[in-house]
């Protein structure tokens, strides 16, 4: 079931960021990473294949409940119009909501691989209000940092250094990260609007678990509105 949602989120969740169109990192990124470990090819193979073995399997399409997901989003900026508002915020995780159940207008934008499989699905995004250590927060992490203006995979990783503590903890690991930027570049394809990564083989890297996005591309309202 792990597997499954891990491979849900990177599918559905740069599928809806991003549109058909929009010039979308990810595979750039699964290139990048192929290319650097040569191994990874084949284990994500294997990786798809458990998923697929574990979908036939499993029960996980008629499940009851909704599934709950606390969001951490980082706000990294230099320039103060990338530093969005709380509102512009919510207004992101309000279109990941309407998203993921299938109740905004243009799902014709939607990858042509993956409309076959729309539909509700009876997930909520919300953002976090209990912090790893059990402190309250508003699930919003502020930081001004000039990384912000060059965000890739190597020296530039925001993944790195703005996550709350230890990722591989159990405590931690329950909170999907969406990390806010003003540019990324990935190699030698220059500037992308964002990334996620993929399921690990074996596993998720948790460190590393989440959406990396640009300011003007997330929510409905502020930067991402003009």
């Amino acid at each position: 079931m792990k597997r499954i949602i891990a491979l849900t989120f990177f599918g559905v969740i740069t599928s809806l960021a991003f549109g058909q169109n929009a010039s979308c990192g990810t595979e750039l990124f699964i290139k990048e990473a192929f290319q650097n470990n040569p191994n990874l090819l084949e284990e994500q193979r294997v990786q798809d294949s458990l998923i697929r073995a574990e979908f036939a399997q499993s029960d996980a399409s008629r499940r009851s409940g909704k599934i709950i997901v606390p969001v951490v989003v980082h706000v990294i900026w230099w320039n103060c119009e990338a530093n969005i508002s709380t509102a512009q915020v919510k207004s992101g995780i309000d279109f990941l909501n309407q998203s993921f159940n299938l109740q905004v207008p243009d799902t014709s934008s939607v990858r042509p691989a993956f409309q076959p499989h729309m539909g509700a699905m009876d997930i909520e995004f919300r953002l976090a209000g209990i912090d790893p250590s059990g402190n309250p927060t508003n699930g919003i992490n502020r930081v001004k940092n000039s990384i912000t203006l060059n965000v890739n995979t190597q020296g530039n990783d925001v993944r790195d250094d703005y996550r709350w503590g230890d990722m591989l903890s159990s405590s931690a690991r329950k909170y999907f990260h969406i990390w806010i930027v003003e540019e990324i570049n990935i190699g030698l394809s220059g500037q992308v609007n964002g990334f996620g990564m993929i399921p690990a083989a074996g596993g998720v890297d948790w460190r590393k678990w989440g959406l990396v996005i640009r300011h003007d591309r997330f929510g409905t309202t502020g930067t991402a509105g003009s």
